[in-house]
């Protein structure tokens, strides 16, 4: 019996940050679009910026999955937002927009630009034809920080590049619901008899041990996103514990000088 050709082993560059504003092909589409470069071999060069994949992340995991070596061209921006403007005018007028993708390239583009007004957000997704305003990128921006899928940002830079503060977030509750067991649902463990205060999010536990057990079951671009995510969550704990310990020395010293006046 004849052995199946072996495939050879292609490693691909990181997925650029940018290229994550549009959803990778998945499922019957991506096995299609395999077939196809299967059959035409690749016929445009993979765009790279930054020694990452720009422009062309499913075409290079059709050839990582077909053994084909891709064939790259490194591009030349003289900023982000040039970049950015040449993956969307690269992607704009390939894809249908189906609600589910308009949904997920929102959710990259907000993701990409956390640091714009909703306004500025908005005019980028007109590029690609979408008929979105402010109110609607708040929505969905709002959506993503209850989720925890991106962090709140204090100020944000609109249309004409001023920088304007944003209104605090409002703290979310705390659930005060037991906790139950596992293998009784709604009966207390014995050794808590207690109800303690459940706190559902991942803002409350540590952002790098989620991103490791989540890394498992994402892309490379998605990993990319996540880890941005961590990092911005480290810096929200980090800038709250130093608040806690100058909230603690200033009560501390607060207490002293008390002492000090009863003494005298």
């Amino acid at each position: 019996m004849a052995k199946a050709p072996h495939k050879t082993e292609i490693k691909l560059p990181l997925f650029h940050p940018l290229a994550g504003m549009f959803p990778l092909l998945e499922g019957k589409d991506f096995d299609d679009f395999v077939a196809d470069i299967g059959k035409h071999e690749l016929q445009n060069d993979i765009d790279t910026w930054q020694g990452m994949i720009l422009e062309g992340r499913n075409r290079a995991r059709a050839c990582q999955q077909l053994g084909i070596e891709p064939r790259y061209h490194e591009r030349q921006f003289e900023s982000e937002a040039a970049a950015r403007d040449y993956v969307i005018s690269q992607n704009a007028h390939r894809r249908h927009l189906s609600p589910e993708w308009k949904d997920k390239f929102l959710a990259g583009l907000i993701n990409q630009n956390r640091d714009k007004s909703n306004r500025a957000i908005a005019a980028e997704a007109k590029k690609v034809g979408m008929k979105v305003d402010k109110n609607k990128i708040a929505k969905k921006r709002n959506e993503m920080i209850a989720t925890g899928e991106i962090a709140p940002v204090e100020k944000t830079i609109g249309k004409d590049g001023k920088a304007r503060k944003q209104p605090a977030q409002k703290a979310r509750k705390t659930s005060m619901r037991p906790r139950t067991s596992m293998s009784t649902p709604g009966v207390l463990p014995a050794s808590d008899p207690k109800p303690t205060p459940v706190i559902g999010s991942w803002w409350d536990q540590d952002p790098r041990a989620i991103a490791e057990q989540m890394a498992a079951h994402m892309t490379r671009d998605q990993i990319g996103h996540l880890f941005a995510l961590a990092m911005d969550a480290v810096k929200v704990k980090q800038a709250s514990v130093a608040k806690s310990e100058q909230m603690t020395t200033h009560r501390k010293g607060s207490t002293m000088t008390q002492a000090k006046n009863l003494e005298a």
